[in-house]
């Protein structure tokens, strides 16, 4: 778990670069989809998706990056970004179990751990989840950052551990809770 969360904490640290992939975007009002082969997710339109093969990206272990995205609006020389890991479970979890197992990790691996909040989120295809926000530096000399994380266990088994990292200012979360609950398998 603890190489888990350096890999995470690399991963946000980064600013935008572009991803080579298979993803179809689709604009839509204001956000843009993506289509993959195991799920369809929805950012907004001027966010851009980090490359999987860039030098910056450390390769995971246990899992691997299906989607890296960043804002390109930078404050305190960090700037708003999503990133979701796969995974594939042995057996039948729950998408609600499978993230509060991840939180309990981060919220020992991370430095000053401070939960917010914790709630159910519904996403648009019905799949009822944990949401966990809470703040906590990756290590001694990073600022603060805000992060929401939950995840989607896919009738494949496949798993998603889908975790956004924002600037410790912003206070509503609600559109970027809106943004996760675009997530859904396909």
């Amino acid at each position: 778990m603890k190489k888990y969360i350096i890999f995470l904490s690399s991963v946000f640290l980064l600013s935008s670069c572009f991803f080579s992939s298979t993803a179809t975007p689709v604009d839509s009002s204001s956000l843009k989809q993506y289509v993959w082969s195991g799920f369809t997710m929805s950012t907004p339109n001027s966010w851009t998706l980090i490359d999987k093969n860039s030098s910056t990206l450390p390769k995971p272990n246990w899992s691997s990056i299906a989607l890296a995205v960043t804002s390109p609006d930078m404050k305190y020389g960090f700037a708003n970004n999503m990133l979701i890991l796969k995974t594939k479970v042995a057996k039948d979890i729950s998408s609600k179990n499978f993230s509060t197992l991840n939180n309990v990790g981060s919220s020992r691996d991370y430095k000053n751990y401070l939960k917010l909040a914790e709630a159910d989120i519904t996403f648009n295809d019905s799949v009822i989840s944990s949401l966990y926000t809470f703040e906590a530096k990756y290590n001694e000399t990073t600022p603060n950052l805000k992060f929401l994380q939950t995840a989607v266990v896919c009738p494949s088994l496949d798993a998603y551990f889908i975790t956004l990292a924002l600037n410790v200012d912003i206070k509503d979360t609600s559109k970027y809770e809106d943004m996760l609950k675009t997530f859904k398998c396909n």
